[in-house]
């Protein structure tokens, strides 16, 4: 599940979402188990002391000043969340980098143990918090002009490598061999590394 978090503009946003570790842009920003959203403006502001009560001239002892309105804040918020549970149709694409993946598990994530599924874009852990996935379109298979398959992931994931034939070389622009290892330190992204038999 993922944790939506609103901020009052996009460069707050942007800042958050680098804390966050959420890099993926559509809409909003995702990653890590958060979408982070934004609005244009300020979505509360503080009123002057005295819009509280008598306290046009308050004294530090009358501190924290707490508006009764404050005490229904937190049974309104649940009540709202609760009400609209889903997005209306219009903010639907907003929201859609949130669908989890539901096909049959591929293997499961060196990271934390649990399952791994394809998704759209790739394919992903079903923790959502320890980061892992293996991106369909990253630099370094459409560099070698070679799709990240299903078969592939699941070899991976067993494994820790897979045997690849017919991989490009931007270097010579030729076709060439390799043995392709997940190469992953619990980063931000999941690297990989090759391993060449002997000419």
């Amino acid at each position: 599940m993922y944790k939506l978090v609103i901020t009052e503009k996009p460069s707050v946003a942007a800042s958050i979402a680098a804390v966050l570790n959420a890099n993926v842009r559509k809409g909003g920003i995702y990653g890590d188990g958060y979408i982070v959203s934004y609005c244009f403006g300020h979505l509360l502001q503080l009123a002057a002391p005295d819009a509280y009560g008598d306290y046009a001239k308050w004294r530090y002892e009358d501190l924290p000043i707490v508006p009764e309105i404050m005490d229904g804040i937190v049974e309104f918020t649940k009540t709202i969340v609760a009400e609209n549970n889903a997005p209306k149709p219009e903010y639907a694409p907003l929201f859609a980098a949130a669908k989890k993946p539901t096909g049959d598990p591929l293997g499961v994530c060196p990271r934390c143990g649990l399952p791994v599924r394809e998704g759209e874009k790739g394919f992903f852990c079903d923790s959502g918090t320890c980061g892992f996935k293996l991106w369909k379109e990253s630099k370094f298979w459409t560099a070698k002009k070679k799709l990240l398959t299903a078969a592939i992931v699941a070899a991976l994931l067993k494994d820790g490598r897979v045997a690849a034939k017919g991989l490009y070389s931007e270097k010579t622009g030729k076709e060439y061999d390799a043995t392709i290892m997940l190469d992953d330190a619990g980063g931000k992204f999941v690297n990989y590394r090759m391993e060449f038999g002997k000419r």
